[in-house]
């Protein structure tokens, strides 16, 4: 810390043949009092040796919320860390969805732990997989398929239910799951496994 004094006739203190005294060094609370002449006060604001400034504690980052998560989608089996899991987006191959005039329309997938659910906006929808695709999503640790369409329309079916059904089927045996309004169907290679839906 330095003081400057200035010096000059009327200075008690720091008179010099510079004009001018610099005092290093003092020690805090130390107090310089100037005079003039005629013994009156002539102080100058910084003649106090003050502290110098603490610098503000650090402010402890606020917590940050955590993670949103989606409440696992209906017939979902819960994880089995006992956890919720956050439901993310995922694109699967070759998965198309279409209308009721054989159009595709676009769809979304997410996965929940081992829950893959697609969605898509219509009420006479379907959605085509084949078998090869089935077999690797259950190689990639899905274990239920989840369609939902409009109207709240939402069905469930076991991947291993599915594989079941036709277990002598080629990868390329097509899986068209429809809704129809409040109906739902499943083929699997042209046959009729609705009763596999939940």
């Amino acid at each position: 810390m330095t003081i400057d004094a200035t010096g000059g006739g009327d200075v008690a203190i720091g008179d010099s043949i510079n004009g001018e005294t610099q005092f290093s060094g003092l020690q805090v609370a130390t107090t310089i009092t100037r005079r003039n002449a005629n013994g009156d006060d002539v102080s100058q604001p910084g003649d106090v040796v003050r502290e110098p400034e603490k610098p503000e504690p650090e402010k402890p980052e606020p917590e940050k919320p955590a993670q949103p998560t989606v409440t696992p989608t209906e017939g979902a089996e819960a994880p089995s860390t006992g956890s919720v899991e956050v439901e993310r987006p995922v694109t699967v191959e070759g998965l198309s969805v279409t209308n009721v005039l054989g159009k595709q329309i676009t769809h979304t997938c997410t996965q929940n732990g081992t829950t893959l659910t697609i969605r898509a906006n219509g009420i006479v929808t379907s959605a085509h997989l084949t078998l090869g695709m089935v077999r690797t999503l259950k190689a990639q640790g899905v274990k239920t398929l989840v369609f939902t369409t409009l109207l709240s329309r939402s069905t469930t079916v076991s991947v291993d239910a599915l594989l079941a059904a036709e277990p002598d089927a080629p990868d390329e045996a097509a899986v068209v799951w429809t809704h129809t309004g409040p109906r739902a169907a499943l083929t699997i290679d042209g046959a009729d496994h609705s009763a596999l839906l939940k």
